[in-house]
């Protein structure tokens, strides 16, 4: 048999990303126009996949884009080195364009040096120990406006939230005080929390609310996803029912679609057909796998958030509703905070009205194994 065709749980790209044509379509015409742009979704919904597809395409059109991923930077200094290694690489990803142009760096920040390196990419630090890093970051952010005079450029940030959470202090009124002002930058907002998201853009009270167009991804659609599957099973080969299954059970969920996919290849023999037995036996491995998450979550929870729990994957109606709370045994307002607190965890979220759990294999385990 051939390499397995379904991958999860790093960046897709190229025949194995499914679907996203209009999301990519639309990524790309607001960031070429000089929109930002931030997009939201639930956890393992493919944005990092997705803003790798539209970064290389945008690329190809000769828009420099630059990419930092903010969850492990703890310091405006780190953060101040990393814009500029960023942005001058998005400028001259070649070494020898890197270095010659490197003067013209330096020129707007004397202070920086650039570490010893084989092949980019390569790290840049500002060389005196005792730099201001409020000032040097302040001239940092200055710098893709500075470059992109001649040409715009992009800037895809990754779990942005961190910022916040790593940083914080006065670092979104700093940023946006900047950001704002930029017309020749276009920023792409990504993160896996999407209250945390909600908290920085959503809130008015936050300096980055309303600062570019809210993108939101979605399931991908059944009948496409139905098709990506088929093309990748073609040898060997699955029928109509088995695909059901599947979707059935992830919801369309792109990683979840993937890893479950990813499980009944591997367990395929030669020209072999996919049966619910082999459905079966997939999903029971996958579960077997991430018990300890799920168990260390579940351990977690109070009494009350692991009945909402349990009734939201179940699919129970009116919650609320005075039998419902009799079932659980609590009143109205606990019901209710026990719901915003799952949904605060990024363990339930609301879609078209209805509560629903993030992770439908979660959902699967709490149904068989909480009583």
């Amino acid at each position: 048999m051939d390499y397995n065709p379904f991958i999860f749980g790093k960046i897709v790209e190229g025949p194995q990303f499914a679907d996203r044509v209009d999301e990519k379509e639309e990524l790309i015409r607001a960031l070429s126009s000089g929109e930002n742009v931030i997009l939201y979704s639930p956890r393992r919904f493919g944005k990092s996949s997705l803003a790798a597809v539209v970064s290389n395409e945008l690329k190809e059109k000769g828009i420099p884009v630059g990419n930092i991923d903010m969850e492990y930077i703890s310091t405006k200094r780190a953060l101040a080195e990393r814009v500029v290694s960023t942005t001058h690489e998005a400028f001259h990803p070649k070494r020898k364009d890197f270095m010659d142009k490197l003067k013209d760096l330096k020129d707007h920040l004397p202070s920086i040096k650039v570490k010893p390196f084989e092949d980019l990419p390569m790290s840049i630090e500002f060389d005196a120990p005792s730099v201001d890093e409020q000032k040097a970051l302040e001239k940092a952010v200055q710098l893709p406006e500075i470059y992109g005079r001649k040409r715009k450029m992009v800037l895809v940030i990754d779990e942005f939230p961190f910022v916040v959470q790593n940083i914080g202090g006065n670092i979104l009124y700093l940023l946006r005080g900047i950001m704002q002002t930029q017309k020749n930058v276009s920023y792409l907002f990504l993160g896996s929390s999407r209250s945390m998201m909600r908290d920085i853009f959503d809130t008015k009270t936050s300096p980055f609310y309303k600062f570019g167009k809210k993108m939101y991804l979605d399931v991908i659609p059944h009948d496409d996803f139905a098709q990506f599957i088929k093309e990748k099973f073609r040898d060997p080969t699955i029928s109509d029912e088995s695909v059901e299954l599947i979707l059935d059970a992830t919801g369309c969920h792109p990683y979840y679609t993937q890893q479950l996919c990813h499980e009944i290849w591997d367990s395929l023999k030669e020209k072999e057909t996919v049966t619910k037995e082999l459905f079966d036996e997939a999903m029971d491995r996958v579960l077997t796998r991430e018990k300890a998450v799920y168990l260390e979550i579940l351990d977690s929870l109070p009494g009350t958030q692991m009945r909402m729990l349990k009734s939201i994957a179940e699919g129970w109606e009116n919650l609320y509703s005075k039998d419902s709370l009799m079932v659980l045994n609590m009143s109205s307002g606990t019901a209710q905070k026990a719901v915003k607190a799952l949904i605060k965890k990024d363990l339930v979220s609301k879609k078209n009205g209805d509560l629903e759990l993030e992770d439908p294999f979660f959902e699967i385990f709490v149904k068989r194994n909480v009583l």
